[in-house]
């Protein structure tokens, strides 16, 4: 079983699993059996498409109306840093935001 999924709002923030026969659902007789697959905070990864500079205009769910306005990163994947520190005039200031910040110890973020 595979699954990637951005996470928003984020410039390319995403999870996803990196061994698609980690979370088996088939047995080998094909009868289906299902799977709980749960991501915490420490399992996000930045895209490197583009800056994480969180300005509404370039993040998307955040302000973004039109594709690839953010600055373009040239990067690789990496594990992401977390949103901007609050007091930046980013997401996790936003009031609906505020407690997104899925740095923190234990915060999950999806259960499959």
């Amino acid at each position: 079983f595979s699954y990637a999924s951005m996470i928003l709002p984020s410039n390319d923030a995403f999870v996803s699993n990196g061994n698609p026969k980690a979370h088996r659902v088939f047995s080998a007789e094909g009868k289906f059996f299902p799977v709980l697959v749960e991501s915490t905070g420490d399992m996000a990864l930045d895209g490197g498409t583009e800056v994480n500079d969180e300005i509404p205009e370039n993040t998307a769910f955040f302000g973004q109306t039109v594709p690839d306005t953010g600055v373009d990163e040239n990067g690789v994947v990496i594990l992401h840093p977390g949103f901007n520190k609050k007091g930046s005039g980013g997401i996790l200031d936003d009031p609906e935001f505020a407690k997104a910040d899925f740095t923190k110890k234990g915060y999950d973020f999806m259960e499959i």
